[in-house]
């Protein structure tokens, strides 16, 4: 078919799959601009029925199926339908069911609830951290920080605010970023002051707090501090 046969073809068609049928007047009034042999070669495509009018018999077996199709559905969910119905309307109770229904319904007491000794077993078995696990950075591994240090996390568990491992990592990190000697100054500062966290002094020593002489405990590491450094720490 050429272009203007095919949609001519196709107008005809959609019109016969609305009004059931085409008529000769139909054809005329939609072909007026098109050859005769070609409206000739169209026509030929639809066949005359018992009514008088013009049919596609491909397009009305088409229209056969999708009639049979939708009666099907429609069948189906009539069915669908009524099963539903008849399983709502006559619910299956199970001996066992029912009898447990029945249980509940005389038993007024409450439902049992875990015991606080059970509640409270699992915080039990829950295993604390071991701060001496961890590694004491190199510059901070002497016997003054590790006093200092131990005098802390014993301040810490006392508190009941035990560090962690992650608080003790970044503890040990700032703290040896401070040095030894202002790292184990902020440890005593803290606990003499009950504080949770670790905080320098930001009091200033002044001269009678200070022994005499070129030493001091400001600048002078605390493994190395005399009972006189140790005297005017707690001073300050």
């Amino acid at each position: 078919m050429s272009h203007q046969e095919r949609g001519l073809y196709i107008l005809l068609l959609c019109l016969q799959w609305t009004q059931g049928k085409i008529t000769a007047d139909d054809i005329a009034h939609l072909s007026a601009e098109t050859p005769q042999h070609s409206v000739s070669k169209v026509r030929s495509k639809f066949l005359v029925s018992e009514d008088g009018g013009l049919r596609n018999q491909r397009l009305e077996q088409e229209r056969a199926k999708q009639a049979a199709f939708r009666v099907k559905k429609e069948e189906a969910g009539k069915a669908g339908a009524e099963k539903r119905w008849h399983n709502h309307s006559t619910p299956i109770v199970l001996p066992m069911a029912n009898g447990m229904a029945n249980g509940m319904a005389n038993d007024s007491s409450p439902s049992p609830s875990p015991s606080s000794k059970e509640e409270e077993e699992p915080k039990k078995n829950r295993k604390s951290f071991d701060v001496s696990a961890i590694e004491i950075p190199e510059a901070l591994n002497t016997a003054g920080f590790l006093n200092a240090w131990e005098r802390w996390c014993d301040h810490r568990r006392e508190m009941k605010k035990p560090l962690t491992k992650t608080s003790t990592a970044q503890q040990l990190k700032e703290l040896a970023s401070m040095g030894e000697s202002r790292a184990v100054s902020a440890l005593h500062h803290s606990v003499k002051n009950g504080w949770q966290g670790i905080y320098e002094p930001t009091k200033t020593a002044t001269a009678s707090e200070v022994p005499s002489g070129p030493r001091s405990w400001r600048n002078t590491p605390s493994s190395e501090w005399t009972p006189e450094d140790h005297a005017a720490y707690e001073k300050a």
